[in-house]
């Protein structure tokens, strides 16, 4: 069997490509030995990293109700927050902290005070994928252990540094679900040039990364998937286990 570390971008509702690329690597006989991720890659990865197949991971994500989760904060330092989120992804856990999970698994959050990439391999888990979800302005900063975080991909959505420390003598893969675009827009409105800033913002800190990688996936047709999209959560995955088969050979 073949050991493989994987590195996982953000890009919300696109990171279900990201387990469509794992189902591949399964069905190959292709064992992952360590996953970092950003944002919704974190989340992706800590349930993978817990020992759940790619399968139960996407049936899983596909019965939460998101709407519920997510709550509106009232323009308080930002439209939404993920409390309530944090307190089901935590009782959807059966490990709850980094250090006992099967894989070696890296969460990415910003620390807004200090400005500090931090990846962590220790401590709960749910309030760390929380804060390295959180998007700032559409979600609030996370608050973990006295200390603010933001969304890890503001300054590290391909986050290949922990996984190069291990000194793992193994090929590194890294999935990248936000590919660079031109926008064909005339127009622009507040949010949409604020979503278009926040994605140029997240790509120029991929690009400086990519060459760092063994394998490196970017699908150029995710980019018609919009991250809060929670209605192509199959076509996401199943685009992802194709693109897989079509490019990685194995």
């Amino acid at each position: 069997m073949e050991n493989i570390s994987l590195v996982l971008s953000g890009g919300g509702s696109r990171c279900l490509f990201q387990l469509g690329v794992i189902k591949y690597l399964e069905e190959s006989n292709i064992n992952i030995s360590a996953i970092s991720g950003s944002s919704g890659g974190a989340i992706i990865g800590s349930l993978i990293a817990s020992g759940k197949t790619s399968i139960q991971v996407l049936e899983m994500i596909k019965e939460i109700n998101f709407k519920k989760l997510v709550k509106f904060n009232y323009f308080k330092n930002g439209f939404f927050h993920l409390r309530d989120a944090n307190v089901f992804f935590d009782d959807l856990l059966e490990i709850k902290n980094l250090e006992e999970l099967p894989i070696k698994m890296f969460i990415t959050a910003v620390d807004l005070a200090s400005g500090e990439i931090i990846y962590f391999d220790k401590g709960r888990i749910s309030p760390l994928v929380m804060a390295s979800s959180s998007l700032h302005p559409v979600f609030t900063p996370f608050k973990y252990q006295d200390r603010f975080y933001i969304d890890g991909g503001f300054m590290n959505n391909l986050p290949i540094e922990p996984i190069k420390k291990l000194n793992l003598s193994q090929k590194i893969l890294a999935i990248n679900v936000n590919p660079l675009f031109e926008s064909k827009r005339k127009k622009w409105s507040f949010s949409s040039t604020m979503k278009r800033s926040l994605y140029l913002m997240f790509n120029a800190n991929i690009q400086v990364r990519v060459k760092e990688t063994d394998i490196y996936l970017e699908p150029k047709e995710i980019a018609r998937f919009s991250i809060f999209d929670t209605k192509c959560f199959d076509i996401c995955f199943n685009m992802g286990y194709k693109f897989a088969k079509d490019n990685l050979g194995l």
